[in-house]
């Protein structure tokens, strides 16, 4: 409902999210979290809820922890942010997750 009312918990235990988009075609919700230093989806539509409805698309390791978010539908291609104190970088991947690739990585501080 417009006021509210009729809201609904989509996904619980998620770390600390920094960065939030909604593919419409497909209906999914991507987060950043950075405390696991993941990328993850979730269906929005409670008809297809089951074994699969949750899943990491991507896994940073060490220090990097992605932060702002962003979707290209067209494309099929996600960019975020990086948050490495020693490389900063903002970085790209297709939406399931592969191809990951680091577009902008020198002469760049706390990217956001």
């Amino acid at each position: 409902s417009d006021d509210g009312s009729g809201r609904k918990t989509i996904v619980e235990n998620v770390g600390s999210v920094e960065g939030l988009a909604y593919h419409r075609g497909w209906d999914m919700l991507y987060w950043t979290s950075y405390t696991t230093s993941t990328i993850t989806r979730h269906t929005v539509d409670q008809n297809s809820w089951g074994a699969v409805d949750r899943n990491t698309v991507v896994t940073m390791s060490g220090d990097d922890h992605p932060r702002a978010f962003v979707l290209d539908e067209c494309q099929s291609l996600m960019f975020w942010t990086n948050w490495n104190e020693q490389t900063p970088s903002i970085m790209r991947a297709t939406l399931s997750g592969s191809n990951v690739l680091v577009i902008i990585g020198t002469d760049i501080r706390t990217p956001n």
